[in-house]
């Protein structure tokens, strides 16, 4: 069976196979370049035209390759809407048989085929770590007449779909800190693209490509678009705004926009973010079994990414039938998303599905975070990860401990942790001293939470038995000491 997707033509389950392969490979932030054969594709349904390239090598986890392709063919004044896209496999003979296919497909439909001189070339579009997802933070239409949007940054792919919410809260406090709390910030349920305050795309082209879209859609309406500069986790953001509204003010609010506004103001003074930004609650939604669950609202006393680590471990013991086995949404709103006017709105929504349709269950449930309900706990702020590196007969993988990761050395690519890892295994393991910083040897990656650091790192390793090799525990953490190299120096060989 073909199936039509973006960017060619896949046989039934071997693309299912190639796709799952690509996902899990995404997760796998820090693994090795691996080298595979590519060919892009496009159909222009305008003028019945498959446009398809020659066969090309770039690394199998390159997550700009597609979007590279889609610049080329936008350059060319091509019109292929959202059909431009790439395929690729570890073997030249994997990918031939899907470009055949493509290039079958033409002359099967009566459709004309082009063979496009065209191949993937660093540099043709921003370059993205494939290790990461790229978000951008937008208060969408909850404050009149203007809305505040971030810069784009990225999240480590391995751990970023367990932490959608994690940009919200400090998105939303630098925000009301540099604009002087504008009245009605964050109130009212999320109105963003596919309803969230902070959207993740994939790339950072993507992601600018849909950040565009959605001011382009504001402007539209009216609102002055306020670029605020930040991003998360970059303590370098100073939120010197730039506006990327014409210089004139923006236009008044129409009448009833001005009106709902006004509401929405005092609701702000009563419930100020800064008088309620302590809290937290979650939630669990299951479209297919029809069912709410909430947890109440409780003090925030630890880190966030603890509190939907653990909420996600409780599920899993079955405690919200119909949620995990649906892949229903699961997730905990924080300080300014979990004001007590924010709780009692999303449960008037949840009582609008049950009017809507008598079916639907609103549940609570008595749970609340407690340190013991995860092996690691994580400070505030930190992040943590592991290191791995590979022994030259390539069938032994080291692995580290899962550790917290100095934040000056986690911006700076992680070459001096890697280093040092490798340094260790030297030293202890009798390993050749080779260039532990070239992430095709060795790579150290940052995850999160502690929680998270630790479930990854035992998932990669147990991928890694899987493909054959030995896993050795070496229990090693990186502790920064006199001899250390300072953030950003490019170590040498060891």
């Amino acid at each position: 069976m073909l199936t039509r997707f973006r960017g060619g033509w896949w046989r039934g389950a071997a693309g299912a196979a190639l796709a799952a392969a690509t996902f899990f490979a995404a997760g796998v932030a820090s693994a090795a370049p691996i080298n595979a054969s590519w060919f892009c594709s496009a159909y222009a349904q305008s003028t019945r035209t498959e446009y398809v390239t020659g066969i090309f090598s770039a690394d199998l986890n390159n997550p700009d390759v597609a979007s590279a392709w889609n610049r080329y063919l936008e350059g060319q004044h091509i019109d292929v809407g959202t059909t431009g896209g790439c395929q690729r496999a570890v073997s030249a003979d994997g990918v031939k048989q899907l470009r055949d296919i493509a290039r079958d497909t033409p002359n099967n439909i009566g459709a004309k085929l082009v063979d496009v001189d065209w191949k993937f070339a660093p540099g043709e579009v921003a370059a993205s770590d494939p290790g990461k997802l790229y978000y951008y933070c937008q208060s969408g239409t909850s404050v009149a007449g203007v809305t505040y949007f971030s810069d784009v940054f990225g999240l480590p792919a391995i751990s970023a779909s367990g932490y959608q919410s994690l940009p919200i809260t400090p998105f939303f406090q630098f925000v009301q800190k540099q604009y002087n709390s504008p009245p009605g910030l964050a109130v009212g349920p999320p109105t963003g693209p596919n309803g969230r305050w902070c959207e993740f795309v994939g790339n950072i082209t993507e992601t600018e490509r849909s950040k565009k879209a959605w001011q382009d859609k504001l402007r539209a309406q009216g609102r002055q678009i306020v670029e605020t500069g930040w991003k998360y986790g970059d303590a370098t953001s100073t939120g010197s705004a730039v506006s990327a509204a014409p210089t004139a003010p923006p236009a008044a609010p129409a009448p009833q926009q001005a009106a709902s506004a006004a509401p929405a103001a005092a609701q702000t003074a009563s419930i100020a973010p800064a008088n309620d930004d302590s809290t937290y609650f979650c939630m669990a939604t299951s479209w297919p079994a029809k069912v709410v669950y909430f947890t109440r609202r409780y003090p925030l006393d630890a880190d966030q990414r603890d509190v939907m680590d653990a909420w996600a471990k409780w599920q899993s013991l079955d405690h919200t039938p119909g949620v995990v086995e649906n892949g229903g949404a699961t997730p905990c709103y924080f300080r300014f998303t979990a004001t007590e006017q924010q709780y009692q709105q999303y449960r008037r929504q949840a009582e609008g599905y049950r009017h809507a349709d008598p079916a639907w269950r609103i549940v609570d449930v008595d749970w609340r975070y407690t340190p013991n309900q995860l092996a690691m706990q994580s400070k505030p702020g930190a992040q943590y990860g592991f290191c791995w590196a590979q022994a030259p007969d390539q069938k032994t993988m080291y692995l580290s401990a899962a550790f917290e990761m100095p934040l000056e050395y986690v911006s700076e690519s992680k070459h001096v942790m890697s280093s040092e890892f490798g340094k260790a295994l030297t030293a202890t393991k009798g390993l050749p001293a080779r260039p532990y910083e070239d992430a095709r040897v060795a790579a150290c990656v940052p995850q999160g939470s502690a929680t998270a650091a630790e479930t990854n790192r035992q998932k990669f390793g147990a991928d890694a038995r899987q493909r054959g090799l030995q896993i050795v525990e070496t229990g090693w953490a990186f502790v920064r000491t006199a001899q250390t190299p300072p953030p950003g120096q490019q170590p040498g060989g060891h």
